[in-house]
């Protein structure tokens, strides 16, 4: 799969947005559902979506996790606390 430039961008002006910091000044962290429902990567699909934070992740771009579990090893949870 490619890494789509647009998506990238996307993804982090998403994570900008609703990465927010609480009263204990603590960031909360955004899942791949809230992430999918932004209004910034509606032009994405799940898979486009789920390789763009992969490549995020592994670069340190940002920092989060996604976990496999299940026979098939699908997703079951996937989110990013912090943007590097």
């Amino acid at each position: 799969m490619k890494l789509n430039p647009d998506c990238i961008r996307d993804l982090l002006i998403c994570l900008e947005t609703h990465l927010e910091m609480s009263n204990n000044c603590r960031l909360g962290s955004v899942s791949l559902n809230q992430i999918q429902e932004s209004k910034e990567m509606k032009p994405y699909d799940k898979k486009e979506i789920v390789y763009t934070m992969l490549k995020l992740i592994e670069a340190r771009f940002v920092i989060g996790k996604v976990s496999y579990g299940g026979k098939d090893s699908k997703i079951t949870m996937a989110y990013i606390d912090d943007i590097t």
